[in-house]
């Protein structure tokens, strides 16, 4: 007896069934990327309005900061703004190497300054202004700024940004600055050999070089091929894009911080890529960027820890020895 033929109802269900399904992913996908671009439209909003009061509070600190004057100790030859100079700009912190680091950069400087015309910013992170820092500059015979303020951001972001813009507002808020000036953000814990001024006082815009024992590497350095930067041999790429550089490795002409909108460190910067951050907000390319120190072949700056040890119980009968 032959059976009646049915449709295959079953494999039309599970079909619809896997149509669903499809659909129902696709919904779900386009409402997580719809959710997704709503979100980083809002951080990035949020992003742009606090970056432009972060500027305004840089204005802000610029007119507080025309209060502050330069210091010269006695026998220290003096500062002129309205000739071109070399301002550095350095952060500080509290900590037991603080005053050693701060001696072998100050030596550094001390011979920079016979030859160029040169500023040393010292900003601390503090609330104030402590009286080792107050007690190291009594014998410095560079013409220094000492000035202070206390990092509010999150110890994941990039460190130390607060201090350099509070040094970019001095010099915003100094008079008749001369516009081929140069800026270098030079950290305490580095080793300078005198003959990298010579190098920064050649920058036009931007200017780099090698720094040794940058991360894990011997050298990081633009690798320049007549004359041109053609690549990187850099401890970290994918963070910092374009210009994988240190904080050392560059030097900037002060126009850009003579701006009505001055090109400033964003304390939002997750850490590792303050310097690519800064970099890209000149609107620069790295093309337009000057390799220095012979074509980036010499180093004349230095990553260095420097080793301190001591235990109280062992102290007691130095401790009339107050700065150390």
């Amino acid at each position: 007896m032959l059976q009646p033929k049915f449709p295959n109802f079953v494999c039309h269900k599970e079909t619809m069934r896997q149509g669903a399904w499809v659909r129902d992913a696709r919904t779900a996908l386009l409402l997580v990327l719809v959710v997704m671009c709503f979100l980083v439209a809002i951080d990035h909003k949020n992003l742009v309005v606090r970056i432009q009061q972060h500027q305004a509070d840089v204005e802000q600190l610029s007119s507080k900061l025309r209060q502050e004057s330069m210091r010269r100790p006695a026998g220290a030859r003096s500062f002129s703004p309205s000739q071109e100079g070399i301002f550095v700009v350095t952060p500080t912190y509290t900590r037991k190497s603080q005053l050693v680091d701060l001696t072998r950069l100050k030596q550094a400087l001390q011979l920079a300054s016979q030859k160029h015309n040169l500023l040393w910013i010292v900003v601390e992170d503090s609330d104030t202004k402590t009286d080792l820092v107050t007690h190291f500059f009594d014998s410095c015979e560079v013409p220094y700024v000492h000035l202070n303020i206390k990092e509010e951001h999150p110890p994941y972001k990039f460190k130390a940004n607060t201090q350099r813009n509070l040094g970019i507002s001095y010099i915003r808020s100094m008079k008749n600055v001369n516009s081929n000036s140069k800026v270098y953000f030079a950290d305490d814990d580095n080793a300078y050999d005198v003959r990298l001024f010579d190098e920064i006082a050649k920058v036009k815009r931007v200017g780099v070089w090698p720094v040794a024992y940058s991360g894990a590497r011997r050298v990081e350095t633009p690798l320049v091929t007549n004359g041109t930067i053609t690549g990187f041999a850099s401890w970290v790429t994918e963070a910092r894009k374009r210009f994988p550089f240190d904080m050392a490795a560059f030097a900037v002409s002060v126009e850009f911080f003579l701006r009505d909108k001055p090109v400033l460190f964003t304390p939002l910067a997750a850490s590792g890529t303050g310097e690519a951050a800064f970099l890209e907000a000149t609107g620069l390319d790295t093309k337009d960027l000057e390799p220095l120190a012979d074509d980036c072949t010499k180093v004349y700056v230095w990553h260095v820890k420097t080793y301190t040890r001591s235990e109280e119980q062992y102290d007691k009968d130095s401790a009339h020895i107050k700065y150390v």
